[in-house]
């Protein structure tokens, strides 16, 4: 019997890393070594919905981000990316977003909510930083980020037999929640391991390189702020090109009491 959550996770990760390109259920079904009418029923039935309704959605939301970071970019050009004509993206996008991609790419700073800090602000508290190749243990979630503090102690609880002196606690975030639904953003937590683990137990193996590294040091509530400011403000007028690899969030020290951390937020590139 297949592990479902690695299934899954594989599937997921394939869509996620090839979503510029031509890729529908088959593609996904034949990465996965299923058929393709099995494998769309245990990915609706584990995720939420169907792979053709995931991959939409997935390259919309992905088409999004990049109108709101990439300021070198057409919209037409971000339109080809995803496999849209001008007019059709147009179309779907104020179906999806309930406005037009102008609109969107040019109020996207105004949607967070909260005051952001200055570009100096970032700048300054940015540091080079290079990360040896390292593997981690996992979970990945489908949900609100709001729910991570529980899913970090339960995590914890579970694989503590697995954890030692070096380890270190990371967290990978692939949505924006101003842009996905916050019920529907993927996230990992992850800790990273030096020695192997059962196979039922996800593991997941990164390359390393360099990153730039910006020390978020403060309340939990205030992250997401942070987050907005790095890629509204600091991203926004820097001249650094996002690379293939994860953003990385890496705990350096929690506080539970008072619900303040230090972290550190790396920026592939």
């Amino acid at each position: 019997m297949p592990n479902i959550n690695k299934v899954i996770n594989d599937a997921v990760e394939y869509i996620l890393t090839h979503l510029e390109e031509e890729i529908d259920v088959r593609a996904v079904a034949k990465h996965c070594h299923f058929s393709e009418f099995y494998f769309n029923r245990m990915f609706k039935a584990t995720i939420g919905e169907s792979v053709y309704s995931f991959i939409k959605r997935r390259r919309m939301e992905r088409s999004a981000f990049d109108l709101s970071v990439r300021a070198d970019k057409s919209i037409t050009e971000i339109a080809a990316q995803y496999g849209y004509s001008a007019s059709n993206f147009s179309t779907a996008f104020k179906k999806h977003y309930d406005e037009s991609p102008h609109s969107f790419k040019h109020t996207r700073g105004e949607k967070t909510g909260v005051e952001l800090e200055s570009y100096t602000y970032f700048e300054e508290r940015i540091r080079d930083i290079y990360l040896e190749p390292f593997t981690v243990l996992y979970e990945r979630h489908i949900g609100s980020y709001y729910d991570l503090e529980h899913q970090w102690d339960d995590f914890i609880k579970r694989h503590k037999k697995y954890r030692t002196i070096n380890s270190k606690f990371i967290e990978i975030s692939y949505d924006d929640p101003i842009i996905t639904e916050k019920g529907r953003c993927i996230y990992d937590i992850c800790m990273r391991i030096s020695k192997p683990v059962p196979e039922h137990v996800l593991t997941m193996d990164f390359e390393g390189g360099h990153y730039k590294a910006f020390r978020f040091e403060g309340k939990i509530n205030d992250i997401f702020r942070s987050f907005q400011g790095l890629f509204q403000v600091w991203f926004l007028q820097s001249d650094i090109e996002l690379d293939h690899r994860k953003i990385l969030t890496i705990y350096e020290g929690t506080n539970c009491e008072t619900k303040e951390v230090t972290m550190d937020i790396c920026i592939p590139c």
